[in-house]
């Protein structure tokens, strides 16, 4: 979710818009009273729009530059650091006050929500990305082969709590060994370390599609064996993992097709931003349309709390950004990650 553009860069911020936008889609509501058909199009949505998270990890790793952590760790630590920390407790205490204006907060969630992310719903991010870049100097010096299995390992871990509880592990998608496996196939990917050339020959559209299909099958076997709904709809999971491996492999493929300045690029240039702010902006609209009683079918008010919501949190960011820079005081656009 970087805020810098270039015009060789462009075809990645398509993509980074496509994932702020599946992000937003992700944390529309559904807690409605759904009819069995109701159900079965939310949880194929779901594992249609499952890759956002995974996708901006393998971004994070495939533009990591190891000559620069390689020369000075220290000041690559600072500075990545910095950048996540910074907005990252702004944004957590204006969502904090929010909860403890409006529901009552205590000295120990503060603290919980502030440490683990929780301070808002996609918060789990940044402190997951703080765990990446704290062991990234290790990666680039000692990295082996066998690390990409800590991620399999993690999801059978996953897999068995969940079959046997029937719950997911508490803060499971907060712990880094989630996301390891896409934060290291970025590194690959720009190295060319794993021979991935190879894949890259064969890897098309249908892979994606099949993958696609294993993850929407592998989301009803897990729902007809008892598991939770949260875990049915997971980003965490094998066939969810399997759809945004193929995908992020079949862009990749894809990313010298130049493609011009959009929308949708302009929204990945805002889309760390968007990041930060979705969430109160959702708030408020979803506010405004229980309000006016537009909230009693789930699709329309799944449809209208992602448009009103993608809409307003780019406008709201193009502002900010906007006076910022028309007042001279874009260091406040670090502050805030916009």
């Amino acid at each position: 979710m970087e805020r810098k553009i270039t015009k060789k860069s462009q075809y990645w911020q398509m993509v980074r818009g496509i994932c702020i936008l599946a992000v937003i889609m992700i944390h529309c509501p559904s807690d409605q009273n759904y009819t069995d058909l109701d159900y079965t199009v939310w949880v194929i949505l779901r594992q249609f729009i499952n890759f956002p998270v995974a996708m901006f990890i393998f971004l994070a790793g495939y533009f990591m530059t190891p000559e620069k952590v390689q020369g000075d760790y220290k000041t690559f630590l600072f500075k990545r650091g910095v950048r996540l920390l910074l907005p990252y407790l702004v944004w957590s205490c204006i969502y904090l006050l929010k909860t403890a204006i409006f529901d009552g907060s205590t000295l120990r969630h503060i603290i919980y929500a502030l440490i683990c992310g929780k301070a808002a719903t996609p918060f789990y991010y940044i402190v997951v990305m703080l765990q990446l870049t704290i062991i990234t100097p290790w990666l680039v010096r000692h990295r082996k082969k066998w690390v990409y299995l800590i991620t399999p390992v993690y999801l059978v871990i996953i897999y068995t709590y969940n079959i046997v509880t029937g719950t997911v592990p508490l803060l499971y998608e907060t712990l880094f060994p989630a996301w390891f496996f896409f934060y290291l196939f970025g590194m690959d990917c720009r190295s060319g370390n794993i021979g991935i050339g190879k894949w890259m020959k064969r890897i098309n559209i249908y892979w994606v599609v099949i993958a696609l299909l294993i993850s929407i099958a592998e989301a009803f076997i897990l729902k007809a064996v008892g598991c939770a709904d949260g875990f049915v709809t997971s980003q965490i999971k094998c066939g969810s993992f399997l759809y945004a491996a193929a995908l992020a492999l079949w862009l990749w493929k894809k990313k010298n097709e130049f493609r011009r300045k959009n929308i949708l690029s302009i929204t990945g240039d805002y889309s760390y931003g968007i990041f930060y702010c979705h969430m109160l902006i959702l708030w408020i609209v979803r506010k405004v349309i229980e309000l006016v009683g537009l909230n009693n079918i789930w699709v329309l008010n799944f449809g209208l709390c992602f448009i009103l919501t993608a809409v307003g949190s780019f406008v709201f960011v193009w502002i900010v950004r906007s006076l910022a820079h028309k007042l001279k005081c874009d260091k406040v656009l670090m502050l805030i990650g916009f």
